[in-house]
């Protein structure tokens, strides 16, 4: 099927009946021009829109994929200017037949008296829009497969295969007896691996790059959810309470997110396990253990020149000293090394480690520069190759055309009167 790019100038009022459509077709009620103009060039629709009185208005610029419909190609074949269709209205229900993908609001033009309040609406409707741009690309970077969600993924319509967390011979209650036996981390993870995980389950986290471990918040309602019902809920067994709180690997390096009772150090180790990253057998091993122990000694000295038990801190001595704790964090780098340490304990490269601290440490005052070096970031904890760098710059791109007119809503409503 062969497609193309086009663009629209839409007001407000347009926007928000898009919304009501998730934004996959205009309303043939709505739209308010007798003639329909459609751009063929970005550039010539935000320049058209330049033009237009704002005052008390607010104008969009919208991208449209389209199939290459004969009506389009005999028009512009017609018309003088060969960039800019111009189609009756009547002719706008086979143009939203032929819509392929998401319609995208990339620019706008704000008049200076708007009513902040419609302000508000148009920025909720473009917020949802944006949340979507952005899973995308962070979906791509998550996994080792690049895998591209559908627009239609949140659709209430949308099918795909389970993603059942067990697996289907045994009920999830007989599961949870046999939790009750379990008396380590490692023999959790083994059962999760053989009894629980399905196939699918197992092969998705196989799919999982470092960035879902560096950024493992994304996992509270997700496995770590599964881990807390299946293994902490209910179970007394206080062989496997204590082993949580005393996994050598885990609590030497202390790298993983806990989570609430430590589902998250389970949920690490299975990860690592079917990555066969085990933290006992990575080559940075030794690195880690060096960095662990400056950091150790740097706070044992800190807390014996103030005569105070390192395990044992008052409230009161606490107050006194945490200004100084913030200036030793800050001046021997805690935060830089903790971050290396982390990073080191996934066995990645020394350069990609230099190019991920160097982005951590710049500090922004704009916000679209800081968003973009945290998705470069991502990107390198995310493993994309070289040939995979286009890709990821073009979803990058797709994100940050709604983000800004998102943005630009947001700082407009806030702004004083």
């Amino acid at each position: 099927m062969e497609t193309t790019t086009v663009y629209l100038v839409i007001n407000d009022e347009e926007l928000i009946s898009l919304d009501k459509y998730d934004f996959y077709e205009f309303s043939t009620q709505i739209v308010n021009q007798s003639v329909i103009s459609i751009f063929r060039e970005k550039q010539l629709a935000i320049d058209t829109l330049a033009s237009y009185k704002s005052k008390n208005h607010t104008y969009f610029v919208v991208k449209v994929e389209i199939q290459e419909i004969e009506l389009l190609i005999n028009l512009t074949e017609l018309n003088d200017d060969k960039l800019q269709v111009k189609v009756p209205k009547t002719y706008l229900e086979t143009f939203n037949e032929n819509i392929v993908s998401k319609i995208k609001p990339i620019h706008i033009l704000i008049g200076k008296e708007y009513d902040k309040k419609k302000a508000e609406k148009l920025e909720q409707s473009i917020e949802l829009e944006c949340d979507i741009y952005q899973y995308r690309l962070e979906t791509f970077l998550e996994t080792k497969s690049r895998k591209i969600i559908p627009f239609n993924y949140f659709d209430s319509d949308y099918e795909e295969e389970g993603d059942e967390m067990e697996a289907s011979m045994l009920p999830f209650d007989e599961l949870k007896e046999k939790a009750k036996l379990i008396n380590t981390v490692d023999q959790a993870v083994d059962f999760l691996i053989q009894d629980c995980l399905s196939p699918k389950k197992n092969k998705d986290i196989k799919d999982q790059t470092i960035l879902t471990q560096i950024d493992a918040i994304g996992n509270h309602l997700g496995i770590n959810m599964y881990l807390r019902n299946l293994l902490f809920h209910g179970n007394d067994n206080t062989d496997f309470l204590k082993s949580i709180y005393t996994y050598e690997p885990y609590a030497t390096y202390n790298l993983t997110s806990y989570g609430e009772l430590g589902e998250g150090l389970i949920a690490e180790a299975l990860w690592r396990k079917l990555h066969r990253c085990e933290l006992e057998k990575i080559k940075n091993s030794s690195e880690i253990v060096k960095l662990n122990t400056y950091i150790d000694d740097v706070y044992e000295n800190f807390y014996k020149e103030r005569n105070l038990d390192i395990n044992n801190v008052s409230d009161a001595d606490y107050e006194l000293i945490k200004e100084d704790l913030q200036q030793l964090y800050d001046e021997k780098s805690i935060r830089e090394l903790t971050t290396k340490i982390k990073l080191l304990s996934y066995d990645m490269d020394e350069e990609d480690i230099k190019k991920y601290l160097a982005l951590d440490n710049i500090e922004y005052k704009d916000d679209d520069v800081w968003l973009n070096n945290k998705f470069e970031m991502q990107s390198i904890t995310g493993q994309v190759k070289e040939e995979e760098y286009p890709m990821f710059e073009y979803l990058k791109k797709e994100y940050f055309e709604i983000y800004n007119v998102y943005q630009k809503l947001s700082d407009f409503r806030s702004s004083k009167e």
